[in-house]
């Protein structure tokens, strides 16, 4: 009688456990900046799209419309609802005109019907190094984005 070995030995099974843990410790570092990085564009992502839609509402709704940043609590708020909360890891300044804003901890860049605006200035730069800049012209209220690498005018 003849009998056939079904299986992995012990000596099989741990040579794979050693490989999967070279691994996922070879894999962890790259992780974190994945994570970093799409933390960093999701923010810039939403960044954008909270100017856009303080214009879009100003042009829809025929009322002048803000966007606000408040350096205290780093919330964005477009007239009054909350839009996004910054975490530490980004540093934000924000240019806006002085007479709107009132308060040196809220910058407000207000967005008018006929789709100009009060214009401004927003610099959002990660921890690691990454940043942009969005810009908002006040005499057509476009929007528009740079990276702080770029030279721009």
């Amino acid at each position: 009688m003849q009998f056939r070995s079904r299986g992995f030995s012990l000596i099989e099974l741990m040579l794979v456990l050693a490989i999967m843990a070279a691994a996922t410790a070879a894999a962890l570092p790259a992780m974190g900046r994945m994570y970093d990085a799409m933390q960093y564009r999701d923010s810039v992502r939403s960044l954008i799209s909270s100017t856009k839609a303080a214009r879009f509402k100003a042009l829809s709704s025929g009322r002048s419309v803000d966007w606000v940043y408040r350096a205290g609590s780093r919330e964005v708020l477009v007239n009054d609802k909350l839009q996004q909360t910054f975490d530490e890891s980004f540093s934000i300044e924000v240019v806006s005109a002085k007479e709107l804003s009132g308060d040196a901890r809220k910058a407000v860049i207000r967005f008018y019907p006929d789709g100009s605006s009060s214009g401004g200035d927003i610099r959002l730069e990660h921890e690691t190094g990454k940043g942009v800049q969005v810009k908002v012209d006040w005499l057509f209220g476009r929007i528009s984005q740079h990276s702080l690498e770029e030279e721009f005018i």
